[in-house]
Protein backbone atom coordinates (compact mmCIF):
# COMPACT_ATOMS: atom_id res chain seq x y z
CA UNK A 1 0.00 0.00 0.00
CA UNK A 2 0.97 3.28 -0.67
CA UNK A 3 0.48 6.65 0.42
CA UNK A 4 1.04 10.30 -0.72
CA UNK A 5 2.59 12.64 2.32
CA UNK A 6 3.75 16.03 2.35
CA UNK A 7 5.95 16.70 5.19
CA UNK A 8 3.39 14.72 7.36
CA UNK A 9 2.38 10.73 7.59
CA UNK A 10 -0.70 9.74 7.12
CA UNK A 11 -2.35 6.82 8.80
CA UNK A 12 -3.30 3.49 7.32
CA UNK A 13 -6.14 2.05 6.81
CA UNK A 14 -6.81 -1.53 8.25
CA UNK A 15 -6.99 -4.17 5.57
CA UNK A 16 -6.47 -7.87 6.12
CA UNK A 17 -4.35 -9.61 3.55
CA UNK A 18 -3.21 -13.30 3.01
CA UNK A 19 0.23 -14.20 1.88
CA UNK A 20 -0.06 -17.10 -0.87
CA UNK A 21 3.46 -18.79 -2.03
CA UNK A 22 2.97 -18.25 -5.75
CA UNK A 23 6.76 -18.27 -6.92
CA UNK A 24 8.80 -21.37 -5.51
CA UNK A 25 12.00 -22.32 -5.44
CA UNK A 26 13.46 -25.87 -4.86
CA UNK A 27 17.23 -26.86 -4.07
CA UNK A 28 18.67 -30.38 -2.07
CA UNK A 29 18.04 -29.22 1.84
CA UNK A 30 16.48 -25.68 1.09
CA UNK A 31 13.24 -24.03 -0.50
CA UNK A 32 11.79 -20.62 -0.46
CA UNK A 33 8.88 -19.16 -2.19
CA UNK A 34 8.05 -15.23 -3.15
CA UNK A 35 4.47 -13.69 -3.21
CA UNK A 36 3.48 -11.60 -6.06
CA UNK A 37 3.89 -8.82 -3.68
CA UNK A 38 7.56 -9.00 -3.63
CA UNK A 39 7.83 -10.94 0.08
CA UNK A 40 8.95 -14.43 1.40
CA UNK A 41 6.09 -16.74 1.90
CA UNK A 42 8.60 -19.64 2.67
CA UNK A 43 11.69 -19.94 4.13
CA UNK A 44 12.25 -24.06 4.20
CA UNK A 45 15.69 -25.88 5.31
CA UNK A 46 15.08 -28.69 5.77
CA UNK A 47 12.60 -28.71 3.04
CA UNK A 48 8.88 -29.02 4.44
CA UNK A 49 9.73 -26.42 7.90
CA UNK A 50 9.17 -22.91 7.06
CA UNK A 51 10.59 -20.46 9.59
CA UNK A 52 8.52 -17.42 8.75
CA UNK A 53 5.94 -18.90 10.21
CA UNK A 54 2.74 -19.63 8.73
CA UNK A 55 1.03 -16.45 8.20
CA UNK A 56 3.82 -14.43 7.60
CA UNK A 57 4.64 -10.69 8.45
CA UNK A 58 7.46 -10.10 5.78
CA UNK A 59 8.18 -7.67 3.41
CA UNK A 60 9.64 -3.52 3.08
CA UNK A 61 8.25 -0.57 4.11
CA UNK A 62 9.79 2.90 2.18
CA UNK A 63 9.72 6.37 2.01
CA UNK A 64 10.07 7.76 -1.13
CA UNK A 65 9.92 10.99 -3.16
CA UNK A 66 11.46 13.53 -5.44
CA UNK A 67 14.84 15.33 -3.89
CA UNK A 68 14.00 18.95 -2.53
CA UNK A 69 10.08 19.09 -3.07
CA UNK A 70 9.36 17.94 0.58
CA UNK A 71 6.60 15.73 -0.64
CA UNK A 72 7.34 12.15 0.32
CA UNK A 73 5.11 8.72 -0.54
CA UNK A 74 5.31 6.28 2.18
CA UNK A 75 4.98 2.58 0.95
CA UNK A 76 4.39 -0.54 2.55
CA UNK A 77 4.47 -4.20 1.46
CA UNK A 78 4.08 -5.84 4.41
CA UNK A 79 1.72 -9.15 4.39
CA UNK A 80 -0.44 -10.00 6.93
CA UNK A 81 -0.61 -6.87 8.51
CA UNK A 82 -2.89 -3.81 9.04
CA UNK A 83 -1.52 -2.02 5.88
CA UNK A 84 -1.83 -4.08 2.61
CA UNK A 85 1.11 -4.42 0.19
CA UNK A 86 0.20 -4.07 -3.48
CA UNK A 87 0.78 -6.77 -6.45
CA UNK A 88 3.80 -6.18 -8.22
CA UNK A 89 5.01 -6.79 -11.99
CA UNK A 90 7.30 -9.73 -12.16
CA UNK A 91 9.59 -10.45 -14.55
CA UNK A 92 11.65 -13.23 -15.00
CA UNK A 93 14.86 -12.35 -17.41
CA UNK A 94 15.97 -15.94 -17.61
CA UNK A 95 12.69 -17.72 -18.33
CA UNK A 96 9.48 -18.90 -15.47
CA UNK A 97 11.01 -20.63 -12.75
CA UNK A 98 14.61 -19.61 -12.63
CA UNK A 99 15.93 -16.87 -11.12
CA UNK A 100 16.97 -13.80 -10.83
CA UNK A 101 12.94 -12.58 -10.58
CA UNK A 102 12.06 -9.11 -10.42
CA UNK A 103 9.56 -7.33 -8.67
CA UNK A 104 8.38 -3.36 -9.78
CA UNK A 105 6.13 -0.85 -8.35
CA UNK A 106 5.49 2.25 -10.52
CA UNK A 107 5.89 5.37 -7.68
CA UNK A 108 3.82 8.20 -9.00
CA UNK A 109 4.93 11.06 -6.57
CA UNK A 110 8.56 10.90 -7.81
CA UNK A 111 7.74 9.37 -11.17
CA UNK A 112 10.52 6.87 -10.16
CA UNK A 113 10.33 2.73 -10.40
CA UNK A 114 10.80 0.37 -7.24
CA UNK A 115 12.68 -2.55 -8.47
CA UNK A 116 13.26 -5.50 -6.17
CA UNK A 117 15.62 -8.36 -7.79
CA UNK A 118 15.24 -11.61 -5.86
CA UNK A 119 18.19 -14.54 -6.30
CA UNK A 120 19.74 -17.06 -4.23
CA UNK A 121 22.90 -18.86 -3.32
CA UNK A 122 21.48 -22.28 -2.39
CA UNK A 123 24.59 -24.10 -1.01
CA UNK A 124 24.89 -21.77 1.98
CA UNK A 125 20.79 -21.40 2.20
CA UNK A 126 20.69 -17.80 1.39
CA UNK A 127 18.12 -15.43 -0.02
CA UNK A 128 19.32 -12.43 -1.25
CA UNK A 129 17.11 -9.29 -2.22
CA UNK A 130 18.01 -6.29 -3.94
CA UNK A 131 16.22 -2.95 -3.70
CA UNK A 132 16.50 0.01 -5.38
CA UNK A 133 14.65 3.17 -6.94
CA UNK A 134 15.13 3.92 -10.50
CA UNK A 135 14.24 7.57 -10.89
CA UNK A 136 12.69 9.33 -14.44
CA UNK A 137 15.51 10.62 -16.51
CA UNK A 138 16.62 13.62 -15.64
CA UNK A 139 14.69 13.32 -11.72
CA UNK A 140 16.55 13.26 -8.66
CA UNK A 141 14.86 11.29 -6.04
CA UNK A 142 15.71 10.31 -2.48
CA UNK A 143 14.18 7.27 -0.08
CA UNK A 144 14.90 5.43 2.90
CA UNK A 145 14.22 1.78 3.09
CA UNK A 146 13.78 -1.39 5.87
CA UNK A 147 12.86 -4.97 5.49
CA UNK A 148 11.08 -6.51 8.35
CA UNK A 149 10.71 -10.31 9.72
CA UNK A 150 8.21 -10.99 12.25
CA UNK A 151 6.60 -13.71 13.67
CA UNK A 152 9.65 -16.01 12.85
CA UNK A 153 9.31 -20.22 13.98
CA UNK A 154 12.74 -21.00 13.62
CA UNK A 155 12.18 -24.93 13.69
CA UNK A 156 8.64 -24.38 14.27
CA UNK A 157 9.42 -22.83 17.26
CA UNK A 158 7.97 -18.94 17.78
CA UNK A 159 10.26 -18.65 20.82
CA UNK A 160 13.69 -17.90 20.39
CA UNK A 161 17.16 -16.31 21.33
CA UNK A 162 16.80 -13.12 19.34
CA UNK A 163 20.17 -11.00 19.11
CA UNK A 164 21.59 -8.11 16.91
CA UNK A 165 24.57 -6.44 15.77
CA UNK A 166 25.06 -3.21 13.70
CA UNK A 167 24.72 -4.96 10.14
CA UNK A 168 22.46 -7.94 10.86
CA UNK A 169 19.88 -9.12 13.45
CA UNK A 170 19.66 -12.86 14.09
CA UNK A 171 16.95 -15.19 15.45
CA UNK A 172 18.84 -18.33 16.76
CA UNK A 173 18.31 -21.51 18.53
CA UNK A 174 19.75 -24.95 17.42
CA UNK A 175 19.42 -23.87 13.61
CA UNK A 176 19.40 -20.25 13.34
CA UNK A 177 17.85 -17.66 10.88
CA UNK A 178 19.62 -14.85 10.06
CA UNK A 179 18.54 -11.29 8.47
CA UNK A 180 21.61 -9.08 7.03
CA UNK A 181 21.61 -5.87 5.08
CA UNK A 182 24.23 -4.06 3.04
CA UNK A 183 24.32 -1.30 0.68
CA UNK A 184 26.04 1.26 -2.11
CA UNK A 185 28.96 2.71 0.01
CA UNK A 186 28.02 5.70 1.59
CA UNK A 187 24.17 4.72 2.62
CA UNK A 188 23.81 3.93 6.43
CA UNK A 189 22.52 0.74 7.23
CA UNK A 190 22.35 -1.28 10.81
CA UNK A 191 19.90 -4.02 11.59
CA UNK A 192 17.55 -4.73 14.83
CA UNK A 193 15.56 -6.74 16.82
CA UNK A 194 12.41 -5.84 18.95
CA UNK A 195 9.48 -7.37 21.10
CA UNK A 196 6.60 -6.71 19.31
CA UNK A 197 6.18 -9.41 16.60
CA UNK A 198 2.38 -8.52 15.97
CA UNK A 199 2.65 -4.79 15.17
CA UNK A 200 6.03 -4.10 13.80
CA UNK A 201 6.71 -0.48 12.97
CA UNK A 202 5.96 0.46 9.41
CA UNK A 203 7.73 3.66 10.00
CA UNK A 204 10.93 1.58 10.96
CA UNK A 205 13.02 3.23 7.70
CA UNK A 206 14.03 6.15 10.34
CA UNK A 207 16.12 4.32 12.15
CA UNK A 208 16.97 1.13 14.18
CA UNK A 209 16.30 0.01 17.58
CA UNK A 210 18.09 -0.22 20.61
CA UNK A 211 16.75 -2.93 21.94
CA UNK A 212 18.48 -5.32 23.57
CA UNK A 213 19.24 -9.15 23.29
CA UNK A 214 15.94 -11.32 24.72
CA UNK A 215 14.49 -14.49 24.28
CA UNK A 216 10.69 -14.96 23.22
CA UNK A 217 9.12 -14.11 20.09
CA UNK A 218 10.41 -11.14 17.85
CA UNK A 219 10.47 -8.77 14.92
CA UNK A 220 14.22 -8.48 12.28
CA UNK A 221 14.97 -5.54 10.56
CA UNK A 222 17.06 -4.05 8.34
CA UNK A 223 17.28 -0.67 8.01
CA UNK A 224 19.26 1.69 5.40
CA UNK A 225 19.02 5.50 5.52
CA UNK A 226 19.22 7.73 3.23
CA UNK A 227 19.36 6.28 -0.39
CA UNK A 228 21.15 8.69 -3.26
CA UNK A 229 20.99 8.49 -7.04
CA UNK A 230 21.70 4.75 -7.77
CA UNK A 231 21.93 3.38 -4.39
CA UNK A 232 21.37 -0.26 -4.05
CA UNK A 233 20.44 -1.99 -1.02
CA UNK A 234 20.69 -5.68 -0.96
CA UNK A 235 18.59 -7.88 2.53
CA UNK A 236 20.13 -11.34 2.88
CA UNK A 237 18.15 -14.15 4.54
CA UNK A 238 20.46 -16.78 5.45
CA UNK A 239 19.83 -20.56 7.79
CA UNK A 240 22.77 -21.47 9.38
Amino acid sequence: MRLTLALFVLTLPAFSQTNPCVYQYTFPNFQFCLSNYGTVAKLESPIGLNHMGDTPVEGWTALIGTTGTGVLSQWSQITNLSSGPEPATVKHPNGLGRLPVVFEWYEGVSNSTIRETVTAVPAQKIVSIAFTVKPCLGCKVTWWANRVAAKLKVDGIGANHFMQSGMAAMQVNWRGVKLGVSATPGINVCAAVDEAPANPDPNSYEGCRSNVTFDGTGTLYAVSWPAHQGAVITWTYEVF
